[in-house]
């Protein structure tokens, strides 16, 4: 190994009549008309201003390497050439939608065969490929970021040297650098994950409760909160997985770079497809086990201790040392630390559970607008249940389902919740939708919904709603199977349930618990 690493240099001091190679990048900007390209250039020793900001990314040219050292593209292994200092940028997707991100090279003009001019890319300090010019592709694109999130960053660092073989002396080159910023839904607009798991909605479903082949499967949900009736010009309000057997399994919190696996990801759940007030579909996902192990035992947020361990597997909803508390999930302990550590690398439970999320499963989460209103356990059904969550009628001494106690936000924007009553009750088959949820661990109804009977439903836990009858009393989920009230300084499990990015994309799997689906990577 140490004589290959040395070779180069003795064969240049050999050959005195080798003349130096001088590359010369050159690297401008152009903002093209179609479909949201953008070229980014910097000029070879411009000491102009670095930074171009369009408005789709944020590009950053880094002061300490400019521009390549034309002194250092001389023949040269690999090994050495990689040694040689970097171009660095950074990239920062500063839209509010996700792109296609592409980093390439366009050659304007070599005299020098492109075979010979060698690279090597990094992103984020790993190593992504090392190549000639001669092998890019007919887009002259050798990295493709298929899912840069909004506020995704990344750091590139290239690297050009010419090739140890290259015998010829002389030459020139000249070229630039590319980053396109394509509008990732307008691509994938046919292709999405919402529309991948529409393909398997069940048709002319009309009672699941008594068509003797229905184990399971994804429906379509009218206005009325019933199923969809096709050929009645109905609306569909959202698509729900419903029966004991579905196939809805799908990969979460997956080691960045790693392969999509068990041994690399987490299984969760999709419970459906919901439209945001924009139109947009996103894919719901909830976390098929109770978090265990995690929690701090106890989380502060600007002055207030909020008490949030019981035991490995249990938690507090809102409960705080100071005994200032209400069941408003927007200022709850729980809510604050299922949210906390979006920003950070780290961790460190004290950070909170978004600590523990890796960057591509943070990229790939929608802030959501999730409702606040409250639940009534005598006669909350699925149906009645999700229209009173969006109640907003404020009362402060009886309130019933749907009103909100006073003080208390209507709705909560953020990352991370817990699943509503009505999550719960769709997941049985459709003619059970009218029976309280009070009630929904008699007449077999567990036996119907695959959210008991597969999703390792083995502890009381938390929901969303806070309950109609007291302001210091929330809903969680009994393991019998019924949805009934608990104070908020009581114990139950976590469950974390979020939304994906509209441009979510399923790229393999096929729902089922031995092939769960894949969500691309974006990496």
């Amino acid at each position: 190994m140490g004589n290959y690493e040395y070779e180069p240099i003795k064969k240049l001091k050999e050959n005195n009549k080798k003349k130096m190679f001088f590359m010369f990048l050159t690297i401008f900007m152009f903002l093209g008309i179609s479909l949201a390209t953008i070229y980014f250039v910097y000029r070879f020793n411009d000491t102009r201003e670095n930074t171009i900001t369009s408005g789709l990314v944020d590009i950053d040219f880094k002061e300490q390497s400019p521009s390549i050292d034309l002194q250092k593209t001389v023949p040269m292994a690999d090994e050495i050439g990689k040694q040689n200092e970097p171009y660095i940028f950074t990239v920062e997707n500063i839209s509010k939608i996700p792109l296609r991100l592409k980093i390439g090279i366009d050659i304007l003009n070599s005299t020098i065969d492109l075979s010979a001019i060698r690279y090597a890319l990094y992103i984020d300090n790993e190593e992504i490929k090392v190549d000639n010019l001669g092998n890019l592709d007919s887009e002259n694109n050798f990295h493709i970021i298929e899912q840069f999130a909004s506020g995704a960053k990344i750091e590139a660092k290239l690297v050009f040297w010419i090739d140890y073989y290259y015998e010829k002396a002389g030459g020139t080159f000249s070229g630039k650098i590319r980053v396109e910023g394509e509008q990732y839904d307008i691509i994938y607009k046919e292709t999405t994950g919402s529309d991948t798991i529409k393909e398997t909605v069940v048709s002319n479903v009309t009672d699941t409760c008594t068509e003797p082949n229905f184990n399971g499967g994804l429906v379509a949900i009218n206005t009325e909160g019933k199923l969809y009736q096709e050929g009645n010009k109905e609306t569909i309000r959202e698509y729900r997985y419903i029966g004991p057997e579905v196939n809805n399994y799908i990969y979460f919190n997956c080691q960045d770079g790693k392969e999509q696996n068990g041994d690399n990801c987490e299984i969760w759940r999709i419970l459906g497809i919901f439209k945001d007030e924009s139109g947009a579909e996103h894919i719901k996902i909830v976390r098929n086990e109770i978090l265990s192990g995690i929690f701090p035992e106890t989380f502060e947020v600007e002055g207030t201790t909020y008490n949030i361990k019981v035991n490995a597997d249990t938690a507090r909803w809102n409960y705080s040392t100071s005994g200032t508390y209400n069941n408003d999930w927007a200022t709850g302990g729980l809510q604050y630390w299922l949210n906390a550590g979006s920003d950070k690398e780290t961790k460190l439970a004290s950070d909170g559970y978004m600590s523990y999320l890796s960057k591509n499963a943070k990229n790939m989460i929608e802030e959501t607008k999730y409702y606040l209103g409250n639940f009534n356990s005598v006669y909350d059904t699925a149906i009645s249940s999700y229209t009173h969550e969006r109640g907003n009628i404020s009362c402060n001494e009886s309130c019933n389902g749907g009103d909100i106690w006073e003080g208390n936000q209507t709705e909560w924007n953020g990352n991370i919740a817990l699943m509503y009553p009505s999550d719960i009750g769709y997941t049985a088959s459709s003619c059970k939708w009218n029976t309280t949820l009070y009630n929904y661990s008699t007449n077999n109804i567990p036996s119907t919904s695959w959210l008991y009977q597969t999703a390792n439903h083995n502890s009381n836990e938390w929901l969303l709603s806070p309950a109609s009858n007291s302001s210091g009393q929330v809903t969680f989920w009994f393991k019998s199977g019924i949805v009934a009230d608990n104070t908020i300084s009581g114990i139950s499990g976590v469950r974390p349930s979020l939304n994906l990015i509209s441009g979510a994309t399923i790229v393999d799997g096929e729902g089922t618990v031995d092939s769960p689906y894949q969500l691309n990577s974006g990496q």
